[in-house]
């Protein structure tokens, strides 16, 4: 983003592919160009429209034909990363292509830097970054937070939309800049990115280009033999948390049995393997199988708050030689019943589509049929610290004195700070006065975004409208 030098190695290397001795393309293996130029002239896209050129075509053959265990990396990461993509961009109301974005920046690498100095999955600048409330210096750099960075890009994407009002020529001022885009609009008289071309810095000429070509990489790697190296069960199945507190890499691998090396790509944020504490507070994700036992160990290390919630706080004993426990995932056969989807499902089954269609070769385009069986996995057990500590199923209860409180308020509650009980008595609810994000609501009562989603049967993570009544958690009784 905005960094044209850093790319000009990659560029250099592409003119290098088109440069090279003539040979017909349709003899490179798994690549027959009249195919290709067909599924590219044939696929849908809400942000470009497809279309096959010279630099298509360099780029398509670095992906399936000269750099194929690169793009098999790369389609397997999108497991990690592409549904939370997706509830970001559709949350804010831009197209869910544009996740497709992230490939040509970064090949979904959430520590990538640039030469330059932009970084992570999105490649933002550090200026841009913080310009977006993205923490960026020595210890936390939130480019590299799957979450917060993905935020800030759909922010970024949809102030270009609105100042270009064209997709192609958003995701190019992405590139470049939107100087640059203005200028050449203006020397091209023309709002169509492919007549103003011309005009344009090499990189950024050839950048809607790279994005068809990793829109075709994902809807057709299967024609060219690709294989995706999907990441193992503990980088699938997670979760993601706030903590407010401050936390190092070795208290987590102590207390979870992980490897240092998983919680490091879980949490790239982090540079210098430490959460410092925020009262803003952090995202954090860990597998599910462990979460259990490290949310046990963040509450017990509260006592204070755990006494004013009027909750009993035990002992936490963890054992000085704790061995690493092996991933215990159990795979399992599920039947399809009649009018199911994949979306229904993956809900159901507490996992996302992309890893239902992973787990059974199932293109983009299938359908489910009545009988059918789907492979899916799941945890066959969770970790937890100690007996006397069980799983948490539910939200984290908020402090009971500080509820009271509250209701007990005669004055009329500040739009943003109003908290009611209402009549059923078993849950604390919180109404949305202003629009505001369940990240937002998460982050002020330090409850966790996944679990508040769950309870709320929110899908993404987008603003919610005045009025609406938001259940946080469970209220205890004195």
């Amino acid at each position: 983003m905005n960094s044209l030098p850093h790319r000009l190695s990659l560029i250099l290397f592409f003119i290098g592919l088109l440069c090279q001795p003539a040979r017909a393309v349709d003899k490179y293996p798994g690549f027959e160009e009249s195919e290709v130029i067909q599924r590219v002239e044939r696929m849908q896209s809400d942000v470009t429209q497809p279309r096959y050129d010279a630099i298509v075509r360099g780029y398509l053959k670095t992906y399936l034909v000269n750099h194929r265990r690169k793009a098999e990396i790369i389609l397997g990461r999108r497991l990690m990363y592409f549904p939370v993509f997706e509830d970001y961009l559709r949350q804010n109301k831009i197209p869910t292509d544009l996740k497709y974005l992230s490939i040509v920046e970064s090949a979904l690498e959430p520590r990538a830097l640039s030469r330059v100095g932009a970084g992570g999955l999105w490649q933002f600048m550090p200026g841009t970054a913080r310009g977006y409330g993205l923490r960026v210096d020595a210890t936390v750099d939130e480019r590299s937070d799957l979450h917060k960075s993905t935020q800030a890009a759909s922010e970024y994407l949809m102030h270009l939309y609105e100042k270009f009002s064209d997709w192609e020529l958003a995701i190019a001022a992405y590139n470049s800049g939107s100087g640059r885009i203005s200028r050449a609009v203006k020397r091209g008289r023309s709002t169509n990115y492919w007549k103003i071309r011309s005009f344009l810095p090499s990189e950024t000429r050839n950048y809607v280009p790279a994005f068809i070509a990793a829109t075709y990489l994902i809807k057709h790697y299967r024609e060219h033999g690709l294989s995706p190296e999907y990441p193992n069960m503990d980088l699938q199945m997670t979760e993601t948390i706030s903590i407010f507190k401050g936390v190092s890499f070795d208290e987590v691998t102590r207390i979870t049995g992980l490897s240092r090396e998983v919680v490091s790509q879980l949490n790239p944020a982090f540079l210098k393997g430490i959460v410092p504490a925020n009262a803003r507070g952090y995202y954090f994700t860990l597998p599910r199988r462990v979460m259990p036992a490290f949310r046990a160990f963040l509450e017990a290390d509260r006592p204070d708050y755990l006494a004013r919630a009027g909750m009993v706080v035990r002992p936490v004993l963890v054992s000085e030689d704790l061995e690493v426990a092996a991933p215990s995932y159990s795979q399992t056969t599920y039947t399809v019943l009649p009018g199911e989807t994949l979306d229904a499902l993956a809900q159901k089954l507490h996992c996302s589509e992309y890893q239902l269609r992973a787990w059974n070769d199932l293109a983009l385009n299938t359908e489910l049929v009545p009988g059918q069986e789907l492979v899916v996995f799941q945890l066959r057990e969770v970790r937890s610290l100690g007996a006397t500590i069980e799983r948490m199923d539910v939200l984290e209860t908020l402090p009971v004195c500080l509820i009271q409180q509250e209701i007990a308020r005669k004055e009329a509650p500040a739009p943003d700070n109003f908290i009611d009980r209402i009549k059923d008595q078993s849950f604390v609810f919180y109404q949305v006065r202003k629009p505001e994000s369940i990240n937002n609501i998460s982050l002020r009562f330090r409850i966790d975004v996944q679990q508040l989603r769950r309870l709320n049967q929110i899908k993404g993570y987008g603003t919610l409208k005045p009025g609406t009544i938001v259940r946080i958690a469970e209220f205890e009784s004195q």
